[in-house]
């Protein structure tokens, strides 16, 4: 009879827990204790706006205006929404979202210039944790253009996108180019266990009226 009422007890218990965790994901409490928070809340985000100030939303909280670093973040993920501060009524600047992932002792990266209209240029930089056992690191780069040229160290490596390019473990510039853009060059950190998801954003180059023709005309 005992031998029954435990077990009912331990499968009660274990029904419970089951369904606390569920309802109350371990990442929505855990990084809030006093002696664990942190070490458990290890991550940031630093966000840098060239040529301009915005403000910052994540997760729709306000955070201020940029240049912002927001440090000791639990790992999730976390909607980051930037809009153009600017008097200047002859431009109109879309909110720019963006979605990263942001697992633990990482650091996600914004390098955005925020253009008229929906034009950036710039780059998002995150990391994603690889289930592959290697002692490499992984990139992935994701033009926001077609048909970009990438290089990794000066040297050609693709054209279009990169996927899970498996790198060693170490520090590389990357440059993407492509016709009628600006480019983007930047130094990356490539980590062991991560793939570094690099996102670039480019402006179309300016187009250069020669005015000795239009006189011309």
């Amino acid at each position: 009879m005992k031998k029954g009422k435990t077990a009912l007890f331990v499968t009660i218990l274990i029904v419970a827990v089951c369904a606390l965790l569920y309802f109350f994901p371990v990442n929505s409490w855990i990084g809030k204790l006093p002696l664990v928070s942190k070490f458990y809340n290890n991550t940031s985000i630093e966000i840098f706006t060239r040529n301009c100030t915005a403000k910052v939303s994540i997760n729709g909280k306000e955070y201020g205006e940029t240049p912002l670093t927001v440090d000791d973040l639990p790992e999730g993920e976390y909607t980051i929404t930037l809009d153009r501060i600017s008097s200047d009524k002859d431009f109109f600047y879309n909110r720019q979202t963006f979605t990263i992932e942001l697992p633990q002792n990482t650091t996600a990266r914004l390098d955005i210039e925020i253009g008229p209209s929906d034009t950036m240029q710039g780059a998002v930089l995150y990391y994603t944790p690889m289930k592959i056992s290697s002692e490499n690191g992984f990139l992935m780069v994701t033009p926001s253009v077609n048909n970009a040229n990438i290089y990794i160290d000066s040297t050609f490596t693709q054209k279009g996108t990169i996927s899970n390019l498996e790198l060693p473990v170490k520090e590389y510039k990357v440059n993407v180019t492509a016709d009628g853009y600006e480019s983007v060059e930047m130094p990356v950190l490539v980590r062991k266990g991560y793939l570094l998801n690099l996102k670039t954003f480019h402006f179309p180059v300016p187009v250069i009226l020669d005015e000795t023709k239009m006189i011309a005309e």
